[in-house]
């Protein structure tokens, strides 16, 4: 019998992808430009607290998914990128369209390399990075001459305890809301960049625990207050002005930490019986890469002519809208790209294989 694909860490995915759309929204439809008290605003930073967490969830679930693996550096282990690498590829030369016609052939070069032709690509850099150390943590993680829980207290310490103290700049009358250039740094923050690790951590020790974690009382109560308790913290943070990017809610910070975990114990062994909606999100989730890189010249689109129909500080009222827009649209390119992809691979491959024979 055929064992069944788990939809809640499919949802996850879903979810995580569509809170990535929902940041660059907020950005485009003027979120942080926002400064004048209101319901409104209360909302917006709700939103954002938890659709931070997009990066971080899609790190965690790596981990719970990797973790437990045996990895070794081999020719098949390297050619597991080959798909993303391709996909990247596609969107990267969709992104700069404008930069062809203005035969700008050099910036594109330079910005391949750099993962900047498709905008949204850091995220690949990163999670290169990442796929290459995954043997070496698994292996870590695997020694049981150290429990798991201290390995993760020691890296939570590191990456997060900064963002808890360095949000403070005792040099202002306005000492505590202090973005990351202004904050006195109390404590060293030279290892905040760790976090992609510390997420891929947090994920292999909830699949260690993965037990103990579905059966926690009160999972979506105690994100629910969670997440209400620090949108009501920044909306004050920041009252009367605009919003300060600080270390508290980057993806690194304490807060994002919080809800990300919260939120992914809390969709943990989610299920649905309804065969419309878990192909949805078995769907959703396979090209989530491919609608992350895809949605930047949708984004680009969509708020143009949001631009062009209402003023930018109308725009908040129909976030919804255009993300779904976005969503819907970008699900349509990730297709086809992942399609094109797919089938230049398997060309190669055919190739690749038919040279070999041919020797």
């Amino acid at each position: 019998m055929e064992k069944r694909k788990r939809v809640d860490l499919d949802l996850i995915r879903c979810c995580a992808i569509i809170f990535v759309i929902t940041v660059h929204g907020l950005s485009y439809a003027g979120f942080y430009e926002l400064s004048k008290p209101s319901l409104l605003l209360l909302i917006c930073h709700l939103i954002r607290c938890i659709v931070i967490t997009c990066v971080p969830l899609f790190l965690i679930l790596t981990g719970y998914l990797s973790s437990e693996k045996r990895y070794t550096y081999s020719i098949d282990y390297f050619k597991k990128l080959i798909r993303l690498i391709a996909i990247y590829t596609l969107c990267a030369l969709i992104c700069s369209i404008p930069k062809f016609i203005r035969g700008e052939f050099g910036e594109f070069f330079v910005a391949f390399f750099e993962f900047k032709a498709a905008p949204y690509a850091w995220y690949l850099a990163m999670y290169l990075g990442l796929y290459l150390l995954i043997p070496i943590l698994n292996e870590f993680l695997s020694n049981e001459n150290i429990r798991g829980g201290q390995k993760l207290f020691v890296l939570i310490v590191l990456v997060v305890l900064p963002t808890i103290t360095n949000n403070f700049d005792f040099n202002s009358t306005e000492w505590w809301n202090a973005s990351k250039e202004q904050a006195s740094q109390l404590l060293p923050n030279y290892w905040n960049e760790l976090y992609p690790i510390m997420y891929y951590m947090i994920g292999a020790y909830l699949k260690r625990y993965d037990v103990v974690v579905n059966k926690l009382k009160n999972k979506r109560l105690i994100f629910g207050g969670a997440l209400l308790g620090f949108s009501v913290i920044n909306y004050f943070k920041n009252y009367g002005s605009a919003f300060v990017w600080n270390w508290a809610t980057s993806y690194g910070g304490y807060q994002c930490l919080i809800i990300a975990v919260l939120f992914f114990c809390a969709l943990l062994g989610t299920d649905t019986k309804n065969n419309k909606i878990t192909f949805i999100i078995h769907s959703v989730a396979k090209y989530s890469f491919g609608m992350y890189l895809i949605s930047w010249p949708i984004d680009i689109v969509v708020y143009k002519v949001m631009n062009v129909l209402m003023p930018q500080s109308d725009q908040m009222y129909l976030l919804p809208i255009s993300i779904f827009c976005v969503s819907v649209c970008s699900y349509i390119g990730a297709i086809i790209v992942t399609k094109i992809a797919d089938v230049l691979i398997q060309i190669a491959s055919f190739f690749a294989k038919s040279q070999k024979r041919m020797r």
